[in-house]
């Protein structure tokens, strides 16, 4: 029993050291600001999209992956259907994850890819990391 205890207490005592930051979750109202984050700290942007219209959250250039590593890109549309049904929208999800010291910015923009490069949207952020 004792040794239970003792694993328990340790097990508690690293999740303790472990120091890793809350993720940091960011929306359409955040464009625009500066937000900083720490070394392995995860930053999440969650925007409204709708892929059935063939727009989507596009990141044509990566931030410095010394400071702000993109990750992954989700979409989920509204409900259980699949496919999302016609007109539909969801919400678009990206991933980021702070590497090392310094400032990165972060441009998505939205749009259909076959419209010639035609912007719907913008959205912008400053990262830095600490």
């Amino acid at each position: 029993m004792a040794r239970w205890i003792a694993l328990a207490l340790l097990g508690l005592a690293l999740a303790a050291c472990s120091g890793a930051a809350p993720a940091v979750t960011l929306t359409e109202a955040d464009n625009g600001k500066a937000v900083q984050l720490s070394q392995g700290q995860m930053l999440t942007v969650q925007l409204a999209a709708n892929a059935t219209t063939g727009y989507g959250w596009t990141l044509p250039e990566r931030p410095d992956a010394g400071v702000l590593q993109f990750v992954k890109q989700e979409y989920q549309s509204p409900g259980a259907t699949d496919p999302p049904r016609a007109g539909a929208g969801g919400v678009a999800t990206l991933q980021f994850r702070a590497t090392g010291k310094g400032t990165a910015t972060v441009k998505l923009v939205y749009r259909q890819p076959w419209q010639g490069g035609s912007v719907g949207q913008e959205y912008n952020l400053t990262v830095t990391v600490t």
